[in-house]
């Protein structure tokens, strides 16, 4: 960040985020709107952020998945604290488990704390999970044409688009990378 008075650039840490697994308690209380439900069951301060009609379809999307507990704790939703405050900042995970060696990453941070690196920090997060697991060759994210901020916060990463498809509000681009 440049500074107005004096022209010095201020260089910011990246944030320290945690990605805290939810239970599938948590996963059906936020998909039913039932934040406090979802404050109790996991134990963690449900932002609004994590409980609101954008965020709903991520949580309904788990539920569908129909995973056991074990599949569903290590390949849906986490939420994303920063550990400074271990206040939670946003959501990620994956679109499932592996299938034909490619996992599907998504994240979404608060409109709050956005601009701040937890959307890199949380990419990068996803990608050492990936990475640990055998299964895992190939990781997809797949972005909005319009979502310019989503495109800038995986560059660097080695994501190469491989093709895109049509969704409710306009096109997606499908980019692909190797998990190592």
């Amino acid at each position: 960040m440049t500074h107005p008075h004096d022209g010095t650039v201020e260089s910011r840490q990246p944030p320290t985020i945690t990605l805290v697994r939810l239970g599938i308690d948590t996963i059906t209380a936020l998909a039913a709107g039932d934040r406090a439900g979802a404050g109790r069951s996991s134990r963690l301060p449900i932002s609004s952020y994590l409980a609101d009609d954008r965020a709903l379809w991520a949580w309904q999307l788990a539920v569908a998945a129909d995973l056991d507990p074990v599949e569903q704790s290590r390949w849906l939703a986490c939420a994303v604290l920063d550990e400074t405050d271990w206040r939670v900042v946003g959501h990620a995970g994956f679109h499932g488990p592996p299938r034909e060696g490619m996992v599907e990453i998504g994240y979404s941070i608060d409109l709050v704390h956005r601009r701040r690196g937890y959307g890199r920090a949380v990419v990068s997060a996803l990608l050492d999970e990936a990475r640990a697991c055998p299964d895992v060759t190939r990781v997809r994210a797949s972005i909005n044409r319009s979502n310019t901020a989503s495109f800038a916060t995986i560059s660097g990463f080695r994501f190469v688009a491989v093709g895109s498809r049509a969704v409710d509000g306009g096109e997606e681009v499908i980019l692909e990378r190797r998990s190592v």
